[in-house]
């Protein structure tokens, strides 16, 4: 085996790793676009409650449970975002990584400077 076929080799290898890391990163933007999501909708429907009509959610006390079911649930999804930001920061760097080195070991297997 040429020394070319081993840069040529490991360069598919780092590529598949950069599709990988890629992937990771991709999927926590997907969860955390779900969460913000969800988080818009809660709020969209905290709002929507407050328009200061008087109706049967309020005159059984149904609104202030649902009040403190949404801002609990509220808390624990930011919760959940703020973790997947810090996830997401590892990701990118391990994917900044991969491409780095992809790049690299390409331009080597091609005999590029």
């Amino acid at each position: 085996m040429k020394g070319g076929d081993d840069w040529e080799g490991l360069a598919e290898i780092a590529a598949m790793i950069r599709d990988r890391e890629m992937g990771r990163v991709e999927a926590i933007v997907r969860h955390m676009d779900r969460i913000r999501a969800d988080i818009a909708q809660i709020e969209d429907a905290g709002r929507a409650g407050r328009t200061g009509e008087i109706d049967v959610a309020r005159l059984t006390g149904a609104d202030l449970a649902w009040a403190a079911w949404s801002q609990e649930r509220l808390t624990r999804l930011q919760a959940q975002l703020a973790t997947l930001r810090a996830s997401h920061e590892a990701a990118l760097s391990g994917a900044r990584r991969a491409f780095g080195r992809a790049d690299v070991t390409r331009r080597i297997a091609k005999g590029e400077r």
